[in-house]
């Protein structure tokens, strides 16, 4: 048996879909999920919500304070009926929100840290009624000033289709994790297991479709599940898992980069197993890795 058709957790991956096709009969978009679950464009945020914000440096070395940048939000009721959401809230609206070093920085503009504990933020709003759309304020102020030299404030909006619903253990976790490995039904493995699943995981990962085929997985966004690191794995404990991932995309049909995080990159953002229980997003955290 492979033993890596065994290290499954329920996720959901998603593919981009641009608001021109969100209304397309189209097999190859999967599952399309309503448009109140979206990448970029505006949040739907309370009306006294006060937007997050971290400090950074402008081109001229001055310390200010931007805003946060929004990255996505699902309503927790659109995927209430897929297995990996047992882990949330049957309702709600979940939304993240990054510094992503600007995303694509100008030039003299000092990439935020994301050592700071404000360089990201997830925020639950349980009452989706009564959620307003929301603009960066950042992005008010831009445009007030006319500057050509402007940071990013929005991504653009995209609608979310679910295309797997398998995540699989990456060989950086395999290598790198420090607490027990498991399988889906709880198994633990041996040390030589680990060592087996580590030194022959290009094999068996050709034997599974959705590793080998056409899904690239370093750069997928996708909910839950195994996270797909590019460098190391922001997971390494049983006390902590991959909440949410926010992959650079590319869009064939266009062969450009809607959304490009540095070289390529992917935000992960994690949480503790204590906190998500709890429905407690006040402590997520959030890496940036890249090629």
């Amino acid at each position: 048996m492979n033993p890596l058709s065994q290290m499954v957790k329920p996720c959901l991956v998603f593919d981009w879909v641009a608001p021109d096709k969100g209304n397309a009969v189209d097999s190859d978009l999967g599952t399309l999920l309503p448009p109140s679950s979206h990448i970029g464009g505006n949040p739907l945020l309370p009306p006294d919500f006060v937007w997050p914000t971290t400090q950074a440096a402008d081109k001229n070395g001055h310390s200010i304070d931007r805003a946060l940048i929004f990255c996505a939000q699902i309503n927790l009721a659109d995927i209430k009926d897929f297995v990996c959401a047992a882990l949330l809230p049957d309702h709600g609206i979940l939304s993240f929100f990054s510094c992503g070093q600007y995303f694509d920085p100008p030039d003299g503009y000092v990439p935020f840290d994301f050592a700071n504990p404000d360089a990201c933020a997830v925020f639950y709003f349980e009452d989706v009624d009564s959620l307003v759309e929301t603009i960066n304020p950042d992005a008010i102020k831009d445009k007030d000033a006319q500057s050509e030299d402007q940071a990013l404030t929005a991504l653009p909006l995209h609608y979310l289709a679910v295309t797997s619903e398998r995540s699989f253990i990456s060989l950086v976790e395999v290598s790198y994790y420090e607490g027990k490995l498991k399988t889906a039904d709880g198994t633990v493995l041996t040390p030589e297991q680990q060592k087996d699943l580590s030194e022959n995981y290009e094999n068996y990962a050709e034997e599974i479709p959705e590793i080998s085929g056409d899904l690239d997985a370093e750069n997928s966004t996708q909910l839950l599940g195994y996270g797909c690191y590019i460098q190391s794995p922001c997971v390494t404990s049983d006390d902590k898992l991959h909440l949410f991932t926010l992959g650079s995309y590319f869009d064939k049909e266009q062969n450009t980069y809607p959304l490009c995080i540095e070289d390529a990159g992917s935000l992960y953002f994690c949480i503790s197993v204590e906190d998500l229980k709890n429905r407690n997003f006040d402590h997520v955290e959030c890496e940036m890795q890249c090629y």
